[in-house]
């Protein structure tokens, strides 16, 4: 469907984008990046796991490919994660102050 539609899906993707600061679009790289390895990870974490799917009728295989799989994408999204921290580090410590001064003023 997105391949058939792309032409209107480019030019609305190239409109949002076209206001927005350069560490928004990375943001908004970052958060479909980690959209995507968070789906991974708990998909293959789900298909290699032995309670929740038990292996009846799988090969060594196809579990070697569904866990090599989810180490790739658990790793890619820790590296996501802290690439994501560290580009709004500025905006945690200014949520953290600003929780640290509610928690001062409700319980002096």
């Amino acid at each position: 469907h997105l391949v058939m539609q792309w032409p209107w899906v480019a030019a609305h993707a190239r409109r949002f984008f076209s206001g927005l600061t350069v560490r928004a679009r990375v943001n908004a790289l970052l958060n479909a990046l980690l959209f995507v390895f968070m789906t991974t990870a708990m998909a293959s974490g789900i298909a290699i796991s032995k309670y929740v799917l038990p292996r009846a009728g799988r090969s060594g295989d196809e579990f070697l490919k569904w866990h090599h799989i989810h180490d790739v994408s658990s790793n890619g999204l820790l590296f996501i994660v802290a690439l994501h921290l560290a580009l709004n580090w500025d905006l945690l410590l200014k949520a953290i102050d600003s929780v640290g001064r509610l928690a001062v003023r409700l319980f002096g």
